[in-house]
């Protein structure tokens, strides 16, 4: 039964409690109108039909939407068919009472409003009744007045919540859109900080003086997507190649324009302008006056490596001490020779670093340096003993990570030059034709390490799987165009022994795969080594990895 002016079918309700009610409304979409008092709807459970019509009568004034039953179990069906807002049920009925209905709906619905009619207030009703969380109680026969007042405090009650709630909606659907658009365009930032920072040698092999083989590796790690670190790695015309790295102070989106700017504009002079340090360092300086405000500095370092005259030109401006490594192992801190930058710096001191007897150099910002260890230092304090023991900037980093509280790291960028013709403790050779000779190769290879030096047997097994993605990856199947060659050296000037793969005539053409993006071959490769360069004209292949074996981490 349904009064006159009763909307036929499943009406818009707001209901969100319970896994049979159904929405009323998409809350994106939601609006004050949606949750007014009018809209609400009451469900009147009630046997006797004399009752139900004068009770109608005064209803209809206070709700638009009134759904009748005539027993509780026609109730019970009709609060899982039109989900109403509060119901207003008799308490003695056929099939199913009053508490009967209102028990099996508090199984579904904990916050419905529930009013109890009824002429029998003994005590052990009103206790279940309280025990079902009823909220009203109007004794029979009803005073009119009181029925209008219960219903319209409650009708007002569930309204207000029901805003309330669907405010709280939309402001967390506003915040959600809000956040969406904030990451989309972070997202923007990271990919144009990507964009800037260049490194025309990523993979690729650099030649110095008498054939000596060099070779620059880099790690850039953010903290967050917008990033105060910057770096760019040029090529220069001339065979020399400029390292530039940026620490800009502070963190956000103004440490992450400034450093974005500074990369920018040194890769614009690089581009546009000749080349030498100072007239750079000059030119970089004006620029820098214009877009510093007065409260911010830049610590940077400005590196021009000459690998012909084996010698590396620098001006450091509050970045940490440079870690440099000997062919013999020892390893020394060569600090900067300037504060970092500001609006009115002066002159920019360049100093001149020898490369004859130099096995590697680390550049780096701070947050290396400054990451907390688990026993409440910094990492300052064992990074030196750290580079000591590895040999390669990934084997540095792995130690890093084992030490430093996950987390708390500020951004994080270390570039490594490294020489790659390393004074050999161990040598070894093996030409090879066949595929099945490759398999070979590897083995000969393994046992003969494994004579030399400690290998653990996880160590083993990723130098077999390194040496077969190398070796029988589909790209080098079938190219062969000459005997293969794999030969191996260690150098044992690090505390950790560094061991160096070099495959030849393996892949011809191999030079276009020194960009490749993730998931490529060499991505696959490098996965299993410390880092990977490729030799003009492409068909020559170095890889390098340090061997723990026995050592321990902790050393």
């Amino acid at each position: 039964m349904r009064v006159a002016g009763t909307v036929s079918g499943r009406r818009p309700g707001i209901r969100k409690q319970g896994a049979l009610m159904p929405s009323r409304t998409d809350s994106n979409n939601v609006t004050s109108s949606d949750v007014a008092p009018a809209n609400l709807v009451l469900l009147l459970v009630e046997d006797d039909l004399l009752s139900r019509d004068m009770l109608l009568i005064k209803l209809k004034h206070i709700f638009t939407h009134v759904e009748v039953a005539a027993d509780g179990a026609k109730g019970l069906q009709l609060f899982r068919d039109q989900a109403p807002d509060i119901i207003l049920s008799d308490q003695i009925m056929p099939c199913l009472s009053g508490l009967d209905m209102f028990r099996k709906i508090r199984a579904i619905d904990q916050n419905i409003p529930l009013i109890l009619m009824t002429s029998f207030m003994d005590n052990d009703i009103l206790l279940e009744a309280i025990n079902l969380g009823v909220n009203r109680f109007i004794p029979k026969p009803f005073n009119h007045e009181v029925l209008v007042r219960v219903l319209t405090e409650l009708k007002l009650e569930v309204s207000g919540k029901r805003y309330m709630e669907q405010c709280r909606l939309q402001e967390i659907t506003l915040l959600r859109y809000r956040d969406q658009y904030n990451a989309m365009q972070q997202e923007a930032a990271r990919r144009k900080e990507r964009h800037v920072a260049r490194h025309d040698l990523r993979n690729k092999v650099i030649y110095g003086a008498d054939g000596i083989r060099w070779g620059i590796t880099v790690t850039h790690t953010p903290r967050d997507i917008l990033c105060g670190d910057g770096y760019t790695i040029r090529n220069l015309p001339d065979g020399r190649q400029l390292v530039f790295m940026v620490d800009a102070m502070g963190s956000g989106l103004s440490a992450s324009l400034s450093a974005l700017l500074a990369t920018s504009f040194c890769n614009y002079l690089v581009d546009h302008a000749t080349v030498s340090l100072k007239t750079l360092i000059t030119g970089f300086q004006e620029y820098l006056n214009g877009i510093l405000m007065e409260d911010e500095v830049l610590s940077c370092g400005f590196f021009l490596v000459d690998l012909m005259s084996r010698k590396l030109e620098m001006a450091v401006c509050g970045l940490p001490p440079l870690l440099v490594r000997t062919l013999d192992g020892l390893v020394r801190r060569v600090p900067g020779a300037n504060p970092p930058l500001h609006g009115c710096s002066g002159s920019i001191e360049i100093t001149t670093l020898s490369l004859s007897d130099i096995a590697d150099v680390m550049v780096m910002t701070d947050g290396i340096t400054d990451a907390s260890l688990s026993e409440s230092s910094t990492y300052r304090d064992r990074l030196e003993n750290d580079f000591q023991a590895s040999p390669t900037l990934a084997a540095l980093l792995r130690r890093f990570r084992l030490h430093t509280v996950r987390g708390e790291q500020d951004d994080l960028t270390l570039l490594q030059l490294q020489r790659l013709d390393l004074p050999a403790a161990w040598n070894w050779r093996q030409e090879f034709e066949e595929t099945g000779q490759r398999t070979g190769t590897i083995h000969g290879l393994l046992e003969a390490l494994a004579g030399e030096i400690d290998l653990k047997r996880e160590e083993r097994s990723e130098l077999e799987i390194l040496l077969n993605e190398a070796l029988t990856n589909d790209l080098a199947q079938g190219r062969l165009k000459a005997p293969g060659m794999l030969s191996a050296s260690l150098w044992q000037g690090a505390l950790s022994p560094l061991l160096t793969l070099e495959l030849t005539d393996i892949w011809p053409g191999l030079d276009q795969f020194r960009n490749a993006s993730e998931g490529s071959v060499l991505d696959n490769i490098r996965h299993h080594c410390d880092c990977a360069y490729i030799q003009d004209p492409g068909s020559r292949l170095l890889l390098l990895k340090t061997i723990v074996g026995g050592a321990d981490y902790a050393h």
